[in-house]
C-alpha cells in the first residue's frame, strides 16, 4: 500500500520550510489549526508537542476534532509520570497525560519514551485507537 504524509502546522512559515526541503509526491504540508478545523480521515494523526501548549479547553476541542474525523490510531506527546492536568495561558507549556482527566483517553496500545533529561524525563508518545 502507497503511503502518504500530510503535515500541517499553524505556523505558515514552518509550512514554507517544510514545502521546501521535504516536497514529494507523497509528501505534502498544508497551514491547519486542528484546534478549529475539520480533520480529514487518516489512519494515524500524529500530534506531537502541541497539547502541552494549549488551554485545556482546546486541547478538549482538539481531541473532540480527532475523534470527529473518525481517523484510527492518535500518537500524540504524554506524560506518564503527570497525576494532575492543570490548566495553563495558550502558548505556554506544561506536561500533559493524555489518559487522565480531562483528556481520559486510557492506557495507550503503546507507549514510546523519548529518553528525555530534565525535569521531563518521562515525555513520551502514546498511541491510541480513537475511532
Amino acid at each position: 500500500k502507497k503511503i502518504s504524509y500530510i503535515g500541517a502546522d499553524i505556523v505558515k512559515k514552518i509550512i514554507k520550510l517544510n514545502i521546501g526541503s521535504n516536497k514529494k509526491k507523497n509528501i505534502k504540508f498544508t497551514h491547519f489549526d486542528f484546534t478549529k478545523d475539520r480533520i480529514p480521515q487518516h489512519d494515524l494523526i500524529i500530534c506531537r508537542d502541541a497539547l502541552t501548549h494549549l488551554p485545556l479547553k482546546m486541547g478538549l476541542q482538539s481531541k473532540k476534532n480527532f475523534i470527529k474525523s473518525k481517523s484510527k490510531y492518535l500518537l500524540s506527546t504524554t506524560f506518564p509520570e503527570t497525576k494532575i492536568n492543570v490548566d495553563i495561558p495558550k502558548g505556554h507549556f506544561r506536561p500533559i497525560n493524555l489518559s487522565k482527566v480531562p483528556f481520559s483517553l486510557g492506557k495507550p496500545i503503546i507507549l514510546i519514551d523519548e529518553k528525555c533529561d530534565g525535569e521531563n524525563k518521562d515525555k513520551s508518545l502514546g498511541l491510541w485507537k480513537i475511532n
